[in-house]
């Protein structure tokens, strides 16, 4: 289990594309694709080229569905359970940032 001050990104030789309408990521390690619905698509789009906590991730999908917070502990669950997939399939990389 990660700590609150985890950071995420995805990996920078992981290839984004769109086929038919459908986003999917390709990692030419393991030579998987692996396609994407739309809140997976918006995470992904927060994470390409820059480190970002799992609270940024879940305030922009608040702000994108115009959710209220009262829904901010049920997406900051599911968002965890996605961020643990996508590093398990080598798609994200996680680092503990430092304390300032």
């Amino acid at each position: 289990m990660r700590g609150d001050n985890s950071r995420y990104r995805l990996k920078q030789n992981i290839i984004y594309d769109e086929i038919e309408g459908t986003p999917r990521l390709f990692n030419p390690e393991t030579g998987m694709f692996h396609e994407l619905n739309e809140t997976g698509f918006h995470i992904i789009n927060t994470l390409i080229g820059q480190w970002k906590t799992l609270d940024e991730i879940v305030d922009k999908l608040l702000q994108i569905y115009e959710a209220g917070e009262n829904l901010r502990a049920e997406i900051n669950a599911d968002v965890q359970k996605f961020i643990n997939d996508l590093i398990q399939r080598q798609l994200v990389d996680a680092q503990t940032a430092e304390k300032e």
